[in-house]
């Protein structure tokens, strides 16, 4: 038998109150921001790796804030160790992605009762603190509170490591777009192993490469979408070029996995030559693929395989929250 839900009468107020119901990730995350109200001019809001602050000296104030739950975020497969890391990493992550040298965080943690009876804490804090002493980033306080789910909130600030910090926004028609590493397989637990990019966002905004620049958290499709839309330009992505992780399972799997926490980057044409060069010096390890280019125009993302535009093609969405 199916249940019958009352609705209200179909008046323009009250579509737009079911439609609030429905509403995905980026549907309230657009809805907050428009009730948050306009930030001071020369500030960054929300619609960012992080937020943009001027602090009153030559540099400004980079900060992020990330969320893991257990149950969502993760589960018993992996150890508090893993999981606290991870709690810090994903911090990390939008640091790098900002071009960012991060310096201090804030930890908010929500504690059942089987965690407190147990080593379940100690092991998660020291998981994540190792990660803290690695990054050289500090905590400097916090809250702790009861509740029927572990979580652990972090709060991360920093200044840029160039003379800015580096946005989605700058994205510019005729730049080329490169990732580091390598995509998909998070499935696999790479999300809890994986090495924030901190060291090679520096590294990139010290000198200058990147237009734009953001990690792929929910997928290579899918952030590189936001990118465009938020620098309003259009790309052409290789499939060929594609990086494809040891254990993604296919090449939807590389476009649509996510927590693959790589950088994504767009470079002017004529600095590319130089970055390859030199990059491959720094970062040996690290492979700098070149996947696409930008255009004018917001028709998005289109797609070529060996140079023929892939017209049917269309990757999953991406990863949502919910």
């Amino acid at each position: 038998m199916y249940s019958t839900i009352s609705c209200l009468p179909c008046t323009s107020s009250a579509l737009k109150q079911c439609s609030r119901l429905f509403m995905d990730e980026f549907g309230w995350i657009e809805w907050i921001k428009k009730k948050a109200g306009k930030v001071p001019s020369g500030w960054v809001g929300i619609g960012d790796d992080a937020a943009v602050i001027p602090s009153g000296s030559a540099r400004n104030w980079i900060l992020s804030t990330d969320t893991i739950v257990e149950g969502i975020d993760f589960d018993r497969r992996v150890t508090p160790a893993q999981a606290g890391r991870k709690a810090l990493a994903i911090n990390l992550s939008d640091m790098a992605a900002m071009g960012a040298i991060p310096q201090a965080f804030l930890m908010t943690l929500g504690i059942p009762s089987s965690w407190k009876r147990d080593k379940k804490l100690k092991l998660f804090l020291k998981g994540l603190f190792n990660l803290a002493k690695e990054y050289r980033v500090v905590c400097v306080g916090g809250d702790m509170t009861s509740a029927r789910q572990f979580f652990c909130g972090i709060t991360v600030w920093g200044e840029p490591a160039g003379k800015k910090a580096i946005l989605r926004s700058g994205a510019q028609p005729d730049d080329l777009i490169l990732v580091t590493g390598a995509l998909g397989g998070s499935i696999k637990q790479k999300h809890f192993s994986f090495t924030p990019r901190v060291r090679e966002g520096q590294w990139l905004a010290q000198r200058g490469y990147p237009n734009a620049m953001m990690d792929v958290s929910d997928g290579l499709a899918q952030d590189l979408s936001h990118l465009l839309r938020a620098s309003h330009v259009s790309a052409h992505l290789n499939l060929e070029c594609v990086p494809l992780a040891r254990h993604a399972r296919n090449l939807t799997s590389a476009l649509s996995d996510g927590e693959d926490f790589e950088l994504l980057v767009t470079v002017s044409r004529n600095k590319i030559a130089k970055l390859l060069s030199e990059w491959k010096k720094s970062f040996p390890k690290t492979p700098l693929n070149l996947i696409g280019s930008v255009h004018r125009g917001s028709s998005g993302i289109q797609y070529y395989l060996n140079g023929k535009k892939q017209i049917s093609f269309q990757p999953h969405k991406g990863f949502r929250h919910f």
